[in-house]
């Protein structure tokens, strides 16, 4: 296909309005000072170079090397660096994107995914009166979208999974904490330019500043441990059964977080 790269930047483009949704001057001039930071991974995004990017100088090798969205860190510190309003990391094939707001503290997918279903939800756009991601979403995302009427509905780990539950419900919103947005309203797959179009169009509507969006969906503690086990069914052993119920009473209590 001639001009394969152009089209997808002309696609990318109609995502986001010309203007922003406001006419007032004020806001205007408000969002044209709000500086971005988009950082890559030296992979698929690596033509941003030109346009002030970060981590964006692939030679075949280094790709995810120390930064983009399996290295947050990185656009963290550059963010707080550089003063910007707010960063976005993609990874080497530029299918995942996590943020950091101004303060240089990450956001993450799940974190987007309640930006996202928030505004959707608020606009009537948002399909299924509810989102789709799995089992590793934190339960504080959970909580966030139950307490406005909206459902998680979750998969096994993969966007694969993701998709097909979309798919099959009719949903058009789904993700994993790593960065995988699905907006099956624009694409069939994963695509990090995508979601960061629709996070600054989520973030344009209002005056908030990015750390105050995402503390709307607050994280609960969450731990993970490798546990030796030697049967052939570790999820239905009894013992183990009631762990997790215990578990699940426990955590899910408001005094959880």
């Amino acid at each position: 296909m001639e001009d394969a790269g152009g089209r997808y930047i002309e696609a990318a483009k109609a995502t986001f309005p010309a203007r922003p949704p406001s006419r007032r001057p004020e806001d205007r001039d408000r969002l044209r000072q709000r500086r971005r930071l988009p950082g890559g991974a030296r992979g698929a995004v690596g033509t941003w170079r030109r346009r002030g990017a970060v981590g964006v100088e692939p030679d075949g090798f280094n790709i995810n090397r120390g930064c983009g969205s399996t290295v947050p860190e990185f656009l963290c510190g550059e963010v707080r660096r550089h003063g910007a309003h707010l960063g976005l990391a993609l990874d080497g094939d530029a299918d995942r994107l996590v943020l950091s707001d101004e303060h240089g503290n990450l956001i993450d997918g799940d974190q987007i995914l309640a930006l996202i279903a928030r505004s959707w939800s608020e606009s009537g756009r948002l399909k299924g009166d509810g989102i789709v991601a799995t089992v590793m979403s934190n339960l504080g995302l959970e909580r966030f979208l139950a307490a406005r009427g909206l459902g998680l509905h979750r998969t096994a780990v993969g966007d694969r999974y993701v998709v097909e539950k979309m798919r099959a419900d009719g949903f058009n919103v789904g993700g994993e904490q790593s960065g995988h947005m699905i907006l099956s309203d624009y694409a069939t797959t994963g695509d990090g330019l995508l979601a960061a179009c629709r996070c600054w169009r989520c973030w344009s509507k209002t005056a908030a500043p990015p750390a105050r969006s995402a503390s709307c969906s607050r994280r609960c503690r969450k731990t993970l441990r490798s546990v030796p086990f030697y049967g052939k069914w570790p999820l239905e052993a009894p013992p183990l059964r009631a762990a997790i119920v215990a578990a699940e009473r426990r955590w899910r209590a408001p005094a959880a977080c």
